[in-house]
This record gives structure tokens, C-alpha cells and sequence, in this order.
């Protein structure tokens, strides 16, 4: 099931198949220079509501509803022109090598944009920031220790050479993003009239830009902290977002260390709390918020990918208000019926609401994300191959067909392949720079340098678990050592496996080690962040349905009660309450009462099937509700796929009962097949 819901769009699978694309890019590309968002300016792009319907838009609420009843323009005018926006600036001007990108909504269905973009003038800012680190270790001994000469030349070295380091990446950061404001003083009120995001920077004057650029930042960058916004953390009365940052006069990098890992940090120069980062070509053409943040660590990456870049969006404020309202106080006489509904809703309204925007992607089949690469999935099964469905008895074909894998263990014997040998090393580069044809004749792979390679099965390191660790260095071995053909009993041992492992990360080229330690430190975090996941797991999601209601002791639910507020009368003594029955009538009712009462059950159910028609006024609210779904349907002739369920006793056999002989006196010959299957009833009709 997992494989074919993978390529259903929004779906949580379909974000785990991302996962693995994302995390082949970050292992096998080199870390992405910088992350990126983009927000949506839409009530100020005159381009946007030219498109409206209608007599153009007059004042902003007439903007507002616009948006509201065209969100499939609103989507898709974002996508169209955030994609030539960035095919313009970021892959033009600012020269980028790939990108990636995906789309999020808004509480309000407002639409916008995370990504990560690695540039080509990249001056390697993961490798340099190792190199400041390493000078600032050397710095400490320097100043708390007497070395000899050698040794104090080497320190000396490192530290002069961590030092040109850092001013590579602080010039190279201030270059490329800014937190800096123009404007030294701030006005109470100070958007312009017209508003910049509403202006198109090719219309304003070259002597203007300068002040075009103040007013532009000073309105969609500068984060403003109110006392109940939407930036306030609920669990702490403090933003988010971390503002207000401390003022700095100059760029700075600074190393968090832990027990195991070491962060870098890059505090940008600033003179204003509450300005966002910001790259200033991109925000001014833009023309709207726009978020940059310099990546100098591969745990950055990691931690982006795994926390936020690739996490299926979370249940807005729309579903908890429903369920407010649905399963909120009611009478004494409904509390079961409350609490039954609560339960209903909570296990079968899924995990969160979806905005009108979002609906019309979905509806449009646009995607969710968008990649500069090519994916490619290889198993590392080394002895599972495709069959051959289209062999023909007259011809010498095999019944298999060859694999990548094959044509790897064989190519030095392979005359196609001589001439790049030299540059592959491991299964990986091998599947890089080839591919089957039609034929299963392999042939050169186009843009090899665009194409990411996704080996399964997907094995975590984990040294605590030994079967685990033997399968990981097992495949590991398979994808990136340099085997072939003369020892392919050896790689088959995975007896041995994680001995070979680790005899060849002793000698693996630095490429190669790059990758493998990616991998090994997303697994960790994975780790991690799975832990923090399961801290505090829902009690809704720990307990069955019957748990929970056999919690509920007597004379506990009153009017005022909220199923989340209900306290389990735990003290309660069942066994005082058994007393006040003799043995003969506990008997009676173990023996013969709950006999009678199934028998009575069937009877009724049998009756109700036989009965006469059913008058919809003897319908209660809620049976009401579904009644009259299937008359307004049967209204506009159209089909409808009713599933009507509940536990045992809440009128389901009774509301059908109702339905068919609606149907019965609307639409002729109709054959009712009533299934009772504890708390679910299946229904076929059968129309001539």
C-alpha cells in the first residue's frame, strides 16, 4: 500500500518517497549554500487580479474576496511566477547550480514557498567553516600549552589559515544577504500609498531605487512582535521567530558544541532588532517577504531537511474549531451520544483540515514541489533481477534481463566503458553516468550531473542493533566500494560485512567518506527527532475506543462536560456495588440476561427489515442529516457514495431502513443487502 499511495500527491507517503529524494540530493551534491522562503504579496499584485472575473476589483475587500472565490488562479499565478522568477534570478544572474523548492499553505490558505539553492560561486562554506573551527581549537592550545617548535608552527599555521577562512565565508555572507535597514529612525505607520509590493521595479525610476528599496523592506522584512500574534509561542509568551535579535556591528561565526556534535552559527552585522534576512536583488525584485539564511554546516542541512523541508502539513485551526463545535457541551440525556461522536470524529476525520487553495493544486494535478534534478531509483539487491516478459521461443534470449548492477560488476571487460574508467569508483557514479535502453543495452545517461541516484532498501546506521549494522555495511559496501566481478563472493558474505566496512573507510576516497558521513548524521537526527516525536504521545492514541468509556465511572458527566475535560472516577468501588445483588441474580444475568438481550436485538433488526416504510420525521437530528444528503442528490440526479457508520444502537439500520424506502418510492426496482458487522454496516444496491 505504501508503494502505490507514494504516488499520491500530499500524501504521507508521497512525502517520505521526497524524503528519500531530497536526502540521495544533500548526500550525493554538495550542501546547499543557502534556504529560502517566499511569501505571497496577493493583495497588492495588479497581475494577479487582472485575472479576477468580473469588473476589476475596487477597495480590499472586494481584493479579498477575489482571492477567496479564485484560489485556483491565486495558486497557480504563484507557482507560474515564482518558478520564472527563479529561473530569471536565481538560476541567471545569481548563477545557481540546482535548487529545490516546495509549496506550504497558510491557516488562511495563502500560499507560499521553502527551499535550499546551492550557487556556483560557492566558495565551499561547509569545508571552510571546518577550517575556522579547527583554528579556534588551535588558538586554545596555543594559549594554554608550551609546544615545540614544530608543533607551534603547525598551530600557528592552522590558526592563520582558519582565520583567512572566516573572512571568505563573513565576506562571502555579506555579500550574498544583509540584515542591515537604511532607515534609522521607525515611524509608527510607515507603508506608503501606493504599496511598494504593488510597484514594478522595471517602472521606477534608477534615482528612486535607493528609496524604493527602504520602503520595500521597512514593509514586508522588518518582523513586528505583537502582544497576541500569531508569532507567539503558546507553550512559552515569547516569538517563534527568535526576534528581537541582539544589534551587531560585524558578522560573526560561532560554534555551539554538545556532548556529540558541534553547530556553526553566522550572526549577521545588524542595526535594526527586528529586520529579516534578506538577499537585496532577490527581496527587490520579489517584491515581497523574502527569507535567506546561509548554510555552514551539514547538520543545518539535515536538520532543515528533516524538521521542515519534507514534513507533510500539519491540521490547521479550521479542523480543532469543528471539533470544538461538533463535540462541544451538550444536554445530560446526549453525554453517550457525545461521547461516541467525539470518538467517531476524532478516528476517522484524519489528521488535518485542507485549504481551498491546496484543494485546487490538488484538483489540477500541479505539484508540490519543485527539483532541478533527475531521480533515479536502483535496488542494491545484488542478486534480484527483472524478468524478461517479452523472450521469444524462436531466439537465444535469456529469461532475465542484465542490470546496472551486472554491467558494474563487469566493466572492465566492458571496451564501451574504457574510456570512463578512471572516474568511477562505485556503483553510484556508475548508475550516474548510465542507463538501459529498450534494448537493456547500456548507453551514456544525458545530464548526468543533474541526476541523483535512490538506491533501496533504505538501511539506517545503527551500531546498537547488530543485524541492522551487518545489512547497513552490507549495502553500503555494495554501493560505494570499488568491487567487480572477481569478488563478488566476497561482497556477497554479509558475515563479513562490517569488518570489509570498516577496513574501507580507512582508505575510501574523500568523496565517498563526504557521503557516508552525511548519512550516518541523518540517521542520528532521524533518531532524534523520532524520540521527540514520542515524548508526549496522545492519550486518544494510546487508548481503544472501549478503554476510555469503561473509564467513566457513575454520576461523572454533567451538561458542562467537554470530552477532553471528562476525570475517570478511578476510586470508584465496583465490587461494594456487587454486593447489592444476590448470587442467583448475578447468575441470571451472566446466564440469561445478556442471552435475551441479543436474541431481543436480532428480533428488532429482523422486524425493522420487514416493516412498513419509515417516516423521515421519526429521524432524529443526526440521521436527519444524512437523510437529507441523499434527497438533495437524488434532487440534482446525481451520484452519491454514502458511508453511514456508528457503533452498535445509534439508529444505522433504522436511518438505511428510511433511505431505501426513499429510494424505493423515487427510483423503482431497488435490492437493500443489510451486513451488521459489529460497528459497521455494508450496503449494495443493485439498480436495473
Amino acid at each position: 500500500m505504501s508503494t502505490f499511495a507514494a504516488n499520491i500527491t500530499g500524501s504521507d507517503a508521497n512525502w517520505y518517497k521526497r524524503i528519500g529524494e531530497l536526502e540521495a540530493t544533500f548526500e550525493q551534491m554538495k550542501t546547499a549554500t543557502a534556504f529560502f522562503t517566499f511569501s505571497y504579496p496577493d493583495h497588492h499584485l495588479h497581475d494577479l487580479h487582472r485575472l479576477m472575473p468580473g469588473p476589476p476589483a475596487e477597495g480590499k475587500a472586494q481584493k479579498y474576496r477575489n482571492l477567496m472565490n479564485n484560489p485556483h488562479l491565486v495558486d497557480w499565478f504563484f507557482s507560474y511566477r515564482l518558478n520564472e522568477f527563479l529561473k530569471v534570478v536565481f538560476d541567471d544572474i545569481l548563477d545557481c547550480e540546482w535548487r529545490w523548492h516546495r509549496y506550504e499553505w497558510q491557516s488562511r490558505s495563502s500560499i507560499h514557498a521553502h527551499g535550499a539553492v546551492k550557487f556556483k560561486n560557492d566558495p565551499d562554506l561547509v569545508k571552510l567553516t571546518t577550517e575556522v573551527y579547527i583554528s579556534r581549537l588551535a588558538e586554545k592550545k596555543l594559549e594554554n600549552g608550551d609546544y615545540n617548535s614544530e608543533t607551534k608552527q603547525h598551530l600557528e599555521n592552522e590558526v592563520k589559515k582558519g582565520k583567512e577562512s572566516e573572512e571568505i565565508i563573513i565576506n562571502y555572507t555579506d555579500t550574498l544577504i544583509t540584515a542591515m535597514n537604511p532607515r534609522t529612525q521607525q515611524a509608527e505607520s510607515c507603508v506608503p500609498d501606493p504599496h511598494p509590493c504593488s510597484l514594478k521595479t522595471s517602472n521606477i525610476d534608477e534615482n528612486k531605487l535607493d528609496d524604493d528599496y527602504n520602503d520595500l523592506i521597512n514593509c514586508c522584512q522588518r518582523h513586528v512582535c505583537r502582544i497576541n500574534g500569531y508569532c507567539k509561542s503558546k507553550q512559552v509568551a515569547r516569538c517563534r521567530f527568535t526576534y528581537p535579535f541582539d544589534l551587531q556591528e560585524k558578522t560573526k561565526i560561532y560554534f555551539i558544541e554538545t556532548q556529540n556534535t558541534v553547530k556553526a552559527e553566522i550572526n549577521l552585522m545588524r542595526n535594526d532588532q527586528f529586520m529579516n534576512m534578506h538577499n537585496r536583488l532577490v527581496c527587490h525584485n520579489w517584491r515581497g517577504n523574502v527569507d535567506m539564511q546561509i548554510i555552514l554546516d551539514k547538520s543545518a542541512a539535515i536538520n532543515y531537511m528533516v524538521k521542515y523541508a519534507t514534513n507533510g502539513e500539519k491540521a490547521g485551526q479550521a479542523l480543532c474549531q469543528i471539533f470544538k463545535e461538533v463535540i462541544g457541551p451538550s444536554s445530560l440525556e446526549d453525554n453517550p451520544t457525545t461521547k461516541i461522536r467525539s470518538l467517531m470524529i476524532k478516528s476517522i476525520a484524519g489528521k488535518r483540515d485542507i485549504g481551498q487553495c491546496e484543494v485546487s493544486r490538488l484538483l489540477l494535478s500541479e505539484p508540490l514541489y519543485n527539483s532541478s534534478f533527475n531521480y533515479v531509483t536502483l535496488s542494491t539487491e545484488i542478486d534480484s533481477r527483472e524478468l524478461n516478459l517479452n523472450v521469444n521461443q524462436d531466439e537465444e534470449s535469456s529469461v532475465i534481463k542484465n542490470s546496472l548492477i551486472d554491467y558494474f560488476a563487469n566493466r572492465k571487460n566492458c571496451q564501451y566503458l574504457d574510456k570512463n574508467l578512471p572516474q568511477i569508483n562505485c556503483l553510484i557514479k556508475f548508475v550516474k553516468f548510465f542507463k538501459l535502453d529498450s534494448k537493456n543495452k547500456l548507453v551514456n545517461r544525458p545530464d548526468n550531473e543533474k541526476t541523483v541516484v535512490i538506491t533501496l532498501p533504505k538501511i539506517r546506521y545503527n551500531p546498537d542493533n547488530s543485524e541492522q549494522l551487518k545489512s547497513y555495511c552490507f549495502h553500503q559496501m555494495i554501493k560505494f566500494s570499488d568491487w567487480d566481478i572477481t569478488n563478488l563472493n566476497e561482497i556477497r558474505n554479509k558475515e563479513t560485512a562490517i569488518e570489509r566496512w570498516n577496513n574501507f573507510l580507512k582508505t575510501a576516497p574523500e568523496d565517498i567518506i563526504e557521503m557516508i558521513g552525511f548519512n550516518n548524521e541523518l540517521s542520528k537526527q532521524l533518531k532524534a527527532a523520532r524520540k521527540e516525536i514520542e515524548i508526549e504521545p496522545e492519550i486518544t492514541l494510546t487508548k481503544d475506543q472501549w478503554m476510555i468509556l469503561s473509564e467513566i465511572g457513575p454520576n461523572l458527566i454533567d451538561e458542562d462536560d467537554f470530552y477532553d475535560d471528562i476525570i475517570p472516577d478511578n476510586t470508584y468501588d465496583f465490587l461494594s456495588h456487587r454486593k447489592k445483588y444476590t448470587t442467583e441474580q448475578c447468575e441470571l444475568i451472566e446466564n440469561r440476561w445478556i442471552d435475551q438481550q441479543k436474541k431481543l436485538f436480532s428480533e428488532k433488526t429482523e422486524i425493522l427489515n420487514e416493516t412498513t416504510d419509515v417516516n423521515k420525521d421519526d429521524l432524529n437530528s443526526e440521521q436527519k442529516l444524512a437523510f437529507k444528503i441523499v434527497e438533495n442528490y437524488q434532487k440534482l440526479n446525481k451520484q452519491l457514495l454514502l458511508i453511514i457508520n456508528g457503533t452498535a444502537g445509534t439508529g444505522k439500520s433504522f436511518t438505511i431502513k428510511a433511505i431505501s424506502d426513499f429510494l424505493k418510492s423515487n427510483l423503482g426496482l431497488l435490492y437493500l443487502n443489510i451486513i451488521d458487522i459489529e460497528i459497521s454496516i455494508s450496503i449494495t444496491f443493485n439498480i436495473n
